[in-house]
Protein backbone atom coordinates (compact mmCIF):
# COMPACT_ATOMS: atom_id res chain seq x y z
CA UNK A 1 0.00 0.00 0.00
CA UNK A 2 3.03 2.08 0.60
CA UNK A 3 4.42 1.60 -2.36
CA UNK A 4 1.73 2.57 -4.06
CA UNK A 5 1.16 5.92 -2.67
CA UNK A 6 4.91 6.72 -3.42
CA UNK A 7 4.31 6.07 -7.09
CA UNK A 8 1.43 8.22 -7.03
CA UNK A 9 2.75 11.02 -5.19
CA UNK A 10 5.80 10.32 -8.25
CA UNK A 11 3.25 10.78 -10.51
CA UNK A 12 2.05 14.17 -9.32
CA UNK A 13 5.66 15.88 -8.69
CA UNK A 14 6.47 15.09 -11.92
CA UNK A 15 2.92 16.12 -13.43
CA UNK A 16 4.01 19.34 -12.08
CA UNK A 17 7.37 20.00 -13.38
CA UNK A 18 7.53 22.17 -16.61
CA UNK A 19 9.21 20.27 -19.27
CA UNK A 20 9.30 19.95 -22.54
CA UNK A 21 6.19 21.05 -24.57
CA UNK A 22 5.33 18.80 -27.18
CA UNK A 23 3.31 20.37 -29.97
CA UNK A 24 1.06 18.31 -32.72
CA UNK A 25 2.80 16.06 -35.02
CA UNK A 26 5.29 17.70 -37.09
CA UNK A 27 5.57 20.19 -34.88
CA UNK A 28 8.66 20.97 -32.52
CA UNK A 29 9.59 21.04 -29.15
CA UNK A 30 10.50 23.24 -26.96
CA UNK A 31 11.13 23.94 -23.33
CA UNK A 32 9.23 26.21 -21.32
CA UNK A 33 11.54 28.61 -18.50
CA UNK A 34 11.16 27.36 -14.61
CA UNK A 35 10.76 29.86 -12.34
CA UNK A 36 8.74 31.13 -9.37
CA UNK A 37 7.38 34.29 -8.93
CA UNK A 38 9.50 35.65 -6.00
CA UNK A 39 12.31 34.88 -8.58
CA UNK A 40 10.96 36.84 -11.15
CA UNK A 41 10.31 39.68 -9.28
CA UNK A 42 13.57 39.84 -7.75
CA UNK A 43 15.79 39.13 -10.98
CA UNK A 44 16.70 42.41 -13.13
CA UNK A 45 14.49 43.10 -16.47
CA UNK A 46 15.77 41.34 -19.66
CA UNK A 47 14.57 43.11 -22.80
CA UNK A 48 13.54 42.86 -26.57
CA UNK A 49 15.41 45.57 -28.34
CA UNK A 50 14.87 43.95 -31.52
CA UNK A 51 12.64 41.10 -33.34
CA UNK A 52 12.63 40.45 -37.03
CA UNK A 53 10.49 40.21 -39.41
CA UNK A 54 7.37 42.97 -38.56
CA UNK A 55 4.46 43.88 -40.08
CA UNK A 56 3.96 42.87 -43.71
CA UNK A 57 6.32 41.54 -45.76
CA UNK A 58 7.21 42.17 -49.27
CA UNK A 59 9.87 39.33 -50.49
CA UNK A 60 9.77 35.31 -49.23
CA UNK A 61 13.15 35.52 -48.88
CA UNK A 62 12.74 38.48 -45.60
CA UNK A 63 11.02 34.83 -43.65
CA UNK A 64 13.92 32.74 -44.36
CA UNK A 65 14.65 33.51 -40.67
CA UNK A 66 12.92 34.97 -37.76
CA UNK A 67 15.37 36.95 -34.82
CA UNK A 68 14.68 38.25 -31.80
CA UNK A 69 17.64 40.15 -30.25
CA UNK A 70 18.04 40.62 -26.29
CA UNK A 71 19.63 43.41 -24.32
CA UNK A 72 22.15 41.29 -22.19
CA UNK A 73 24.34 38.09 -23.02
CA UNK A 74 22.04 35.02 -22.77
CA UNK A 75 25.46 32.27 -23.50
CA UNK A 76 28.73 32.05 -23.31
CA UNK A 77 30.25 32.32 -26.81
CA UNK A 78 33.07 29.62 -25.80
CA UNK A 79 30.45 27.20 -25.49
CA UNK A 80 27.84 25.54 -28.00
CA UNK A 81 24.37 25.37 -26.21
CA UNK A 82 21.40 23.35 -27.05
CA UNK A 83 19.41 25.89 -28.61
CA UNK A 84 16.63 23.67 -30.20
CA UNK A 85 14.50 23.25 -27.18
CA UNK A 86 14.75 27.32 -26.97
CA UNK A 87 10.79 29.07 -26.70
CA UNK A 88 10.86 30.59 -29.77
CA UNK A 89 6.86 30.00 -29.88
CA UNK A 90 4.96 30.43 -33.96
CA UNK A 91 1.19 30.29 -34.06
CA UNK A 92 0.86 28.16 -36.58
CA UNK A 93 3.95 26.23 -35.59
CA UNK A 94 6.25 24.96 -38.48
CA UNK A 95 9.07 22.55 -37.78
CA UNK A 96 12.05 24.31 -37.99
CA UNK A 97 15.52 24.82 -35.80
CA UNK A 98 16.77 27.54 -33.23
CA UNK A 99 20.35 28.97 -33.50
CA UNK A 100 22.28 31.57 -31.50
CA UNK A 101 23.78 34.51 -33.60
CA UNK A 102 26.66 35.96 -31.37
CA UNK A 103 25.19 36.16 -27.54
CA UNK A 104 22.25 38.21 -27.37
CA UNK A 105 20.36 36.90 -31.05
CA UNK A 106 18.17 33.59 -31.25
CA UNK A 107 17.41 33.24 -34.63
CA UNK A 108 14.55 30.64 -35.61
CA UNK A 109 15.05 29.30 -39.32
CA UNK A 110 12.26 27.30 -40.70
CA UNK A 111 12.65 23.84 -42.92
CA UNK A 112 10.58 24.96 -45.18
CA UNK A 113 9.41 28.44 -47.11
CA UNK A 114 6.63 29.90 -44.76
CA UNK A 115 3.29 29.40 -46.30
CA UNK A 116 2.40 32.68 -48.17
CA UNK A 117 -0.61 35.04 -47.59
CA UNK A 118 -0.70 34.21 -43.65
CA UNK A 119 -0.06 36.07 -40.50
CA UNK A 120 2.44 34.73 -37.77
CA UNK A 121 2.72 35.53 -34.31
CA UNK A 122 5.86 35.05 -32.41
CA UNK A 123 6.09 35.04 -28.58
CA UNK A 124 8.93 34.60 -26.27
CA UNK A 125 7.28 33.65 -22.63
CA UNK A 126 8.03 35.18 -19.35
CA UNK A 127 10.81 33.61 -17.63
CA UNK A 128 13.55 33.33 -20.40
CA UNK A 129 16.89 34.04 -18.97
CA UNK A 130 20.33 35.52 -19.46
CA UNK A 131 23.39 34.48 -17.97
CA UNK A 132 23.67 36.98 -15.23
CA UNK A 133 20.24 36.42 -14.41
CA UNK A 134 18.33 39.14 -15.93
CA UNK A 135 14.87 37.41 -16.52
CA UNK A 136 12.13 38.54 -19.29
CA UNK A 137 9.35 40.11 -17.23
CA UNK A 138 6.50 40.02 -19.63
CA UNK A 139 5.50 37.71 -22.41
CA UNK A 140 7.36 39.10 -25.56
CA UNK A 141 4.89 39.01 -28.92
CA UNK A 142 5.51 40.41 -32.64
CA UNK A 143 3.34 39.51 -35.59
CA UNK A 144 4.28 39.36 -39.06
CA UNK A 145 2.12 38.50 -42.25
CA UNK A 146 3.89 36.60 -45.36
CA UNK A 147 3.41 37.90 -49.14
CA UNK A 148 -0.34 38.53 -50.40
CA UNK A 149 -1.47 37.58 -53.45
CA UNK A 150 -0.42 40.74 -56.32
CA UNK A 151 -0.75 40.73 -59.85
CA UNK A 152 2.55 40.76 -61.52
CA UNK A 153 1.38 40.75 -65.21
CA UNK A 154 -1.63 40.14 -67.25
CA UNK A 155 -2.31 39.68 -70.83
CA UNK A 156 -4.06 41.68 -72.59
CA UNK A 157 -1.52 44.33 -70.48
CA UNK A 158 -3.58 47.57 -68.60
CA UNK A 159 -4.30 50.16 -71.41
CA UNK A 160 -3.32 47.92 -74.40
CA UNK A 161 -5.66 48.18 -77.45
CA UNK A 162 -6.64 46.07 -80.74
CA UNK A 163 -7.03 42.94 -78.06
CA UNK A 164 -8.57 40.07 -80.25
CA UNK A 165 -12.29 39.12 -79.63
CA UNK A 166 -11.76 35.27 -79.20
CA UNK A 167 -7.93 35.93 -76.67
CA UNK A 168 -8.23 34.46 -73.59
CA UNK A 169 -7.41 36.52 -70.28
CA UNK A 170 -4.04 35.62 -68.92
CA UNK A 171 -3.11 36.75 -65.27
CA UNK A 172 0.14 35.82 -63.56
CA UNK A 173 0.41 36.15 -59.56
CA UNK A 174 3.25 36.22 -57.58
CA UNK A 175 2.51 33.20 -55.56
CA UNK A 176 0.78 30.47 -56.45
CA UNK A 177 -3.05 30.25 -57.00
CA UNK A 178 -6.48 28.40 -57.13
CA UNK A 179 -8.78 29.21 -59.52
CA UNK A 180 -12.07 27.78 -56.94
CA UNK A 181 -10.81 30.36 -54.41
CA UNK A 182 -10.16 33.16 -56.86
CA UNK A 183 -13.19 32.76 -58.62
CA UNK A 184 -15.39 35.07 -56.49
CA UNK A 185 -13.12 38.43 -56.81
CA UNK A 186 -12.62 38.65 -60.31
CA UNK A 187 -15.33 40.29 -62.44
CA UNK A 188 -15.01 41.20 -66.33
CA UNK A 189 -17.10 44.25 -67.39
CA UNK A 190 -17.59 46.17 -70.82
CA UNK A 191 -17.79 49.95 -70.56
CA UNK A 192 -21.75 49.96 -70.41
CA UNK A 193 -21.65 48.31 -67.23
CA UNK A 194 -22.70 45.05 -68.34
CA UNK A 195 -20.96 42.02 -66.45
CA UNK A 196 -19.51 39.26 -68.90
CA UNK A 197 -19.25 35.75 -67.80
CA UNK A 198 -16.16 33.51 -68.10
CA UNK A 199 -14.46 30.26 -66.84
CA UNK A 200 -11.43 30.79 -64.93
CA UNK A 201 -8.96 27.68 -65.07
CA UNK A 202 -4.81 27.22 -64.37
CA UNK A 203 -2.42 27.53 -67.42
CA UNK A 204 -1.99 24.17 -69.32
CA UNK A 205 0.53 23.59 -71.53
CA UNK A 206 -2.14 23.46 -74.53
CA UNK A 207 -2.15 27.24 -74.19
CA UNK A 208 -1.32 29.05 -76.58
CA UNK A 209 0.53 32.28 -75.43
CA UNK A 210 1.27 34.97 -78.08
CA UNK A 211 3.72 37.34 -75.81
CA UNK A 212 5.40 34.44 -74.34
CA UNK A 213 8.51 36.30 -73.05
CA UNK A 214 6.75 36.70 -69.54
CA UNK A 215 6.53 33.31 -68.29
CA UNK A 216 8.04 29.89 -68.38
CA UNK A 217 6.83 26.38 -67.23
CA UNK A 218 7.73 26.83 -64.04
CA UNK A 219 5.38 29.78 -63.70
CA UNK A 220 2.51 27.84 -64.49
CA UNK A 221 0.96 26.99 -61.04
CA UNK A 222 0.75 30.93 -60.63
CA UNK A 223 -1.30 31.72 -63.55
CA UNK A 224 -4.81 32.06 -64.05
CA UNK A 225 -6.95 31.61 -67.48
CA UNK A 226 -9.94 33.77 -67.77
CA UNK A 227 -11.85 32.02 -71.02
CA UNK A 228 -15.01 34.41 -71.71
CA UNK A 229 -18.29 32.29 -72.34
CA UNK A 230 -19.09 33.74 -74.91
CA UNK A 231 -16.97 35.85 -77.64
CA UNK A 232 -15.65 39.28 -76.76
CA UNK A 233 -17.46 41.80 -78.38
CA UNK A 234 -15.35 44.26 -81.17
CA UNK A 235 -14.55 48.00 -80.82
CA UNK A 236 -16.00 47.80 -77.03
CA UNK A 237 -13.56 48.79 -73.68
CA UNK A 238 -13.39 46.07 -71.18
CA UNK A 239 -12.32 46.21 -67.35
CA UNK A 240 -10.96 43.37 -65.61
CA UNK A 241 -11.46 43.83 -62.03
CA UNK A 242 -9.33 42.03 -59.37
CA UNK A 243 -11.15 42.87 -55.83
CA UNK A 244 -9.34 43.02 -52.67
CA UNK A 245 -9.19 40.43 -50.56
CA UNK A 246 -8.81 38.22 -54.09
CA UNK A 247 -7.29 34.52 -52.30
CA UNK A 248 -4.19 32.28 -53.21
CA UNK A 249 -3.66 28.58 -52.62
CA UNK A 250 -2.87 29.34 -50.05
CA UNK A 251 -3.37 31.22 -46.73
CA UNK A 252 -6.60 33.66 -45.45
CA UNK A 253 -5.09 36.86 -46.58
CA UNK A 254 -6.43 38.23 -49.84
CA UNK A 255 -4.71 40.95 -51.91
CA UNK A 256 -3.89 43.85 -50.12
CA UNK A 257 -5.78 46.57 -52.91
CA UNK A 258 -8.24 46.18 -55.73
CA UNK A 259 -6.59 46.16 -59.44
CA UNK A 260 -8.02 46.71 -62.37
CA UNK A 261 -6.78 45.89 -66.20
CA UNK A 262 -8.45 47.91 -68.96
CA UNK A 263 -8.42 46.80 -72.62
CA UNK A 264 -9.96 47.87 -75.98
CA UNK A 265 -11.00 45.22 -78.62
CA UNK A 266 -9.91 45.84 -82.11
CA UNK A 267 -12.42 48.03 -84.23
CA UNK A 268 -14.61 47.85 -87.30
CA UNK A 269 -11.56 48.33 -89.87
CA UNK A 270 -11.66 51.03 -92.16
CA UNK A 271 -9.28 53.45 -93.92
CA UNK A 272 -9.70 56.87 -91.97
CA UNK A 273 -7.54 58.83 -94.46
CA UNK A 274 -4.22 60.90 -94.88
CA UNK A 275 -2.78 61.92 -92.34
CA UNK A 276 -2.67 65.69 -91.29
CA UNK A 277 0.12 67.82 -93.06
CA UNK A 278 2.12 67.87 -96.10
CA UNK A 279 2.61 65.07 -98.61
CA UNK A 280 6.54 65.47 -99.67
CA UNK A 281 7.81 63.01 -102.24
CA UNK A 282 10.33 61.60 -100.46
CA UNK A 283 8.25 60.40 -97.69
CA UNK A 284 5.19 59.64 -99.44
CA UNK A 285 1.61 59.42 -97.86
CA UNK A 286 0.95 58.77 -94.33
CA UNK A 287 -2.27 56.51 -94.21
CA UNK A 288 -4.21 56.03 -91.12
CA UNK A 289 -6.49 53.25 -90.69
CA UNK A 290 -8.55 52.39 -87.61
CA UNK A 291 -7.19 48.94 -87.09
CA UNK A 292 -3.25 47.41 -87.60
CA UNK A 293 -1.67 46.80 -91.12
CA UNK A 294 1.44 44.93 -92.14
CA UNK A 295 3.33 47.49 -94.47
CA UNK A 296 3.86 43.85 -96.57
CA UNK A 297 -0.25 43.89 -96.70
CA UNK A 298 -0.86 47.76 -97.51
CA UNK A 299 2.19 47.27 -100.44
CA UNK A 300 0.16 44.37 -102.30
CA UNK A 301 -2.97 46.36 -101.95
CA UNK A 302 -2.31 50.15 -103.07
CA UNK A 303 -1.83 51.37 -106.67
CA UNK A 304 -0.72 54.94 -107.49
CA UNK A 305 -1.22 56.77 -110.74
CA UNK A 306 0.96 58.03 -112.47
CA UNK A 307 2.24 54.56 -111.78
CA UNK A 308 4.98 54.22 -108.80
CA UNK A 309 6.47 51.09 -108.26
CA UNK A 310 6.10 49.22 -105.16
CA UNK A 311 9.24 47.24 -103.86
CA UNK A 312 8.00 44.73 -101.57
CA UNK A 313 11.54 43.90 -100.02
CA UNK A 314 11.07 46.86 -97.76
CA UNK A 315 7.88 46.69 -96.61
CA UNK A 316 8.38 44.14 -93.88
CA UNK A 317 5.81 42.74 -91.35
CA UNK A 318 5.70 45.58 -89.16
CA UNK A 319 1.69 46.38 -88.12
CA UNK A 320 -0.08 49.59 -86.93
CA UNK A 321 -3.17 51.66 -87.46
CA UNK A 322 -0.49 54.53 -88.94
CA UNK A 323 2.00 53.57 -91.54
CA UNK A 324 3.80 55.27 -94.10
CA UNK A 325 3.76 54.32 -98.30
CA UNK A 326 7.70 54.18 -98.54
CA UNK A 327 7.93 54.98 -102.27
CA UNK A 328 9.26 57.93 -104.18
CA UNK A 329 7.17 59.88 -105.37
CA UNK A 330 7.19 62.95 -108.32
CA UNK A 331 7.50 66.68 -106.48
CA UNK A 332 4.42 68.94 -106.92
CA UNK A 333 2.45 66.11 -108.93
CA UNK A 334 -1.19 64.96 -108.56
CA UNK A 335 -1.46 61.14 -107.61
CA UNK A 336 -4.29 59.20 -107.29
CA UNK A 337 -4.39 56.35 -105.17
CA UNK A 338 -6.54 53.17 -104.80
CA UNK A 339 -7.02 50.95 -101.78
CA UNK A 340 -7.92 47.77 -102.15
CA UNK A 341 -11.22 45.96 -100.83
CA UNK A 342 -9.23 42.55 -100.46
CA UNK A 343 -7.08 45.09 -98.16
CA UNK A 344 -6.65 43.28 -94.71
CA UNK A 345 -6.06 44.53 -91.10
CA UNK A 346 -3.75 41.90 -88.71
CA UNK A 347 -6.98 40.35 -87.66
CA UNK A 348 -8.10 39.18 -91.09
CA UNK A 349 -10.77 41.69 -91.27
CA UNK A 350 -10.86 43.00 -94.90
CA UNK A 351 -11.68 46.67 -96.21
CA UNK A 352 -14.65 45.67 -98.07
CA UNK A 353 -14.43 48.10 -100.82
CA UNK A 354 -12.21 49.78 -103.01
CA UNK A 355 -11.14 53.26 -101.43
CA UNK A 356 -9.23 56.27 -104.35
CA UNK A 357 -7.74 59.13 -102.77
CA UNK A 358 -6.53 62.22 -104.47
CA UNK A 359 -3.33 64.29 -103.53
CA UNK A 360 -0.91 66.66 -104.66
CA UNK A 361 3.10 66.26 -103.38
CA UNK A 362 4.93 69.61 -102.54
CA UNK A 363 8.19 70.64 -103.25
CA UNK A 364 11.18 68.43 -101.92
CA UNK A 365 12.30 69.44 -98.49
CA UNK A 366 15.03 72.21 -98.33
CA UNK A 367 18.01 69.77 -97.90
CA UNK A 368 21.76 69.86 -97.47
CA UNK A 369 24.58 67.52 -97.09
CA UNK A 370 28.69 68.05 -96.38
CA UNK A 371 31.07 66.15 -95.05
CA UNK A 372 31.65 66.72 -91.09
CA UNK A 373 34.26 67.08 -88.32
CA UNK A 374 37.92 67.20 -88.93
CA UNK A 375 38.87 67.43 -92.71
CA UNK A 376 42.07 68.26 -95.42
CA UNK A 377 41.61 69.58 -98.48
CA UNK A 378 44.58 69.11 -100.59
CA UNK A 379 45.87 72.78 -101.69
CA UNK A 380 45.59 74.17 -105.36
CA UNK A 381 44.20 76.54 -107.65
CA UNK A 382 40.78 75.60 -107.32
CA UNK A 383 40.24 73.62 -103.54
CA UNK A 384 36.49 72.52 -103.67
CA UNK A 385 34.48 71.08 -100.52
CA UNK A 386 31.75 68.63 -101.67
CA UNK A 387 28.59 69.99 -100.82
CA UNK A 388 25.14 68.42 -101.87
CA UNK A 389 21.88 70.84 -101.95
CA UNK A 390 18.60 70.96 -102.55
CA UNK A 391 15.82 73.52 -103.02
CA UNK A 392 18.43 75.94 -101.15
CA UNK A 393 19.59 79.29 -102.64
CA UNK A 394 22.98 79.55 -101.21
CA UNK A 395 24.81 78.04 -97.99
CA UNK A 396 27.73 79.89 -96.33
CA UNK A 397 30.03 77.90 -95.51
CA UNK A 398 33.92 79.42 -93.52
CA UNK A 399 37.01 77.72 -93.64
CA UNK A 400 40.64 78.45 -92.77
CA UNK A 401 43.72 77.88 -94.97
CA UNK A 402 46.82 76.39 -92.97
CA UNK A 403 50.82 76.40 -93.54
CA UNK A 404 52.36 73.15 -93.39
CA UNK A 405 53.67 73.73 -89.87
CA UNK A 406 49.89 73.90 -88.74
CA UNK A 407 48.30 71.22 -89.99
CA UNK A 408 49.44 68.40 -87.39
CA UNK A 409 48.60 70.45 -84.45
CA UNK A 410 45.36 71.19 -85.68
CA UNK A 411 44.72 67.70 -86.38
CA UNK A 412 46.30 66.82 -82.57
CA UNK A 413 43.87 69.20 -81.18
CA UNK A 414 40.70 68.88 -79.04
CA UNK A 415 38.69 70.90 -81.96
CA UNK A 416 35.12 70.49 -81.03
CA UNK A 417 33.17 70.68 -84.28
CA UNK A 418 30.02 69.30 -82.47
CA UNK A 419 30.09 72.47 -80.20
CA UNK A 420 26.96 74.65 -80.65
CA UNK A 421 28.92 77.82 -81.47
CA UNK A 422 31.55 78.17 -84.29
CA UNK A 423 35.34 77.09 -82.65
CA UNK A 424 37.74 79.16 -84.74
CA UNK A 425 41.22 77.40 -84.75
CA UNK A 426 44.47 78.85 -84.18
CA UNK A 427 48.47 77.04 -83.45
CA UNK A 428 48.66 77.02 -79.85
CA UNK A 429 44.60 78.48 -79.09
CA UNK A 430 41.04 78.15 -79.59
CA UNK A 431 38.54 80.62 -79.51
CA UNK A 432 34.93 80.84 -79.77
CA UNK A 433 32.57 83.00 -81.44
CA UNK A 434 29.06 82.97 -82.67
CA UNK A 435 28.80 81.50 -86.61
CA UNK A 436 28.51 79.08 -89.21
CA UNK A 437 30.24 75.89 -88.17
CA UNK A 438 32.87 75.33 -89.81
CA UNK A 439 34.03 71.74 -91.13
CA UNK A 440 37.68 71.46 -92.79
CA UNK A 441 40.50 73.26 -93.42
CA UNK A 442 42.93 74.26 -96.18
CA UNK A 443 46.87 73.11 -96.47
CA UNK A 444 48.69 75.72 -98.06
Amino acid sequence: MRTRALVALLAVLLAGCPGPKRARKSERVVRMPVFTAEELAKAEPLNVVSAVPEGEVEQVSETDEIAVTFDAVMVALEEIPDTNYFPLLLEPDVPGSCHWLGNRTIVFRPDTLLSVATEFKVTVPKGVRAIEGQMLKEDFTFAFSTVRPELEYSSPQHQQEFVRLDQPLFLKFNVPMDPRRARGSIRLVRSDGTADPFRIRMLSGKDKVRESWWFDVDDSARILVLVPSRQLKIQTAYELVLEQGLLGREGNLGSAETRKVEFRTFNRFAFRGIGVGKVYPEYGPQLEFTNKVTRTELARNVTLRPAVKMDLRYAGDFASETQHLSVELRAETTYVMVLSKWLKDEFGNRLGRNIKVRFTTRSFRPFYTMPEGRGIIESGPDPKQPVTMVNIESLAVRMKRLSRDQVIPFWRSRYDYWNDEDVVWSAGSTTRRPGIRSSSATSA
